[in-house]
């Protein structure tokens, strides 16, 4: 009695196993998009999965009726189908001279084939996109799309991010990256280049003294890398030196400070330095060294 039992629950452990595993379809007929006897784009979904037929039409038998003379005479999916396996292209009449493209990208253009008959196309292990291309008017009585619904799409790690933000700066940075998916390693560059895995990893935090543009994607075991990310840092540091500039008080302004660009100066013994203050008194003239690239513009 008890192995009678232990079987069975093995027969529907494996069971579950299978239906959880097991290959499902979609398929697509002139409904699915709602066409009628004029040309247009219409839309699809599907089982949750969307397409988008570029100028279709209800041919005859109420096939779905594509021409190159229309529009781009394009079938595609929208969404990506995980665990994508082949495509089944039943032909009802016409030219029956298309393409079907498969990649992982919409509107792919890498892996291509071509069928002039009703014909099944294995898609290439993890492409999740495809596109149907005629050649002339060609008429489709279904589109079968058979996929296995175990597979799950990858976790993509999170996008690096950059501390400070990027910017114009007046002195130089310390620039720390960060990426908040846990274990995840950070390859950046700094010649403005897209980086890869083969860039170097980062371990500490990049000084910044000229121009300069910080690119940046983190990778980790069993996920999508992350999107590129990118900041650029302009360092404008003001020039070293002196020059003189003459003003003439008109009216008391007590203590004064004197404000320009990056640094708020104060006067004192006509020499602007940090900190200090000086007394301007109504009908007096005085000089102030000022640092190059600099002119006195406001009193207060």
């Amino acid at each position: 009695m008890t192995k009678k039992l232990f079987t069975l629950f093995t027969l529907c452990l494996l069971a579950t196993v299978a239906a959880r595993g097991a290959n499902k379809t979609i398929k697509l007929v002139f409904s699915s998009f709602g066409l009628t006897t004029t040309y247009a784009t219409k839309t699809a979904t599907v089982d949750g999965f969307s397409f988008i037929v570029d100028k279709g039409y209800k041919g005859p038998n109420s096939c779905i009726q594509m021409n190159s003379s229309q529009g781009s005479g394009t079938l595609y999916n929208t969404t990506p189908i995980y665990g994508l396996k082949s495509i089944y292209f039943k032909i009802e009449q016409g030219n029956k001279t298309y393409t079907v493209t498969t990649g992982t990208s919409q509107n792919p253009t890498t892996n291509s084939k071509t069928g002039t008959t009703s014909n099944s196309f294995s898609v290439i292990s993890g492409d999740t996109y495809f596109q149907l291309k005629v050649s002339g008017g060609t008429f489709f009585s279904y589109i079968e799309i058979t996929y296995d619904d175990s597979v799950v799409p990858l976790e993509t790690v999170s996008t690096p991010t950059f501390s400070p933000a990027g910017g114009t700066y007046n002195a130089a940075q310390d620039v720390t990256i960060n990426c908040d998916t846990d274990g995840a390693t950070i390859h950046y560059t700094t010649d403005g280049t897209d980086p890869t895995t083969s860039s170097p990893v980062y371990s500490s935090a990049i000084h910044v003294d000229e121009t300069m543009t910080i690119k940046a994607i983190a990778a980790k075991d069993g996920m999508n890398n992350s999107e590129v990310a990118s900041a650029t840092y302009t360092i404008d540091i003001p020039p070293v030196g002196t020059t003189s500039a003459t003003f003439d008080a008109t009216i008391d302004k007590g203590s004064s400070p004197l404000t320009k660009g990056y640094v708020s100066f104060a006067c004192s013994n006509g020499v602007l330095d940090n900190g200090s203050e000086y007394r301007l008194y109504a009908n007096s003239s005085t000089t102030f060294s000022v640092p190059n690239g600099y002119k006195i513009v406001k009193i207060v």
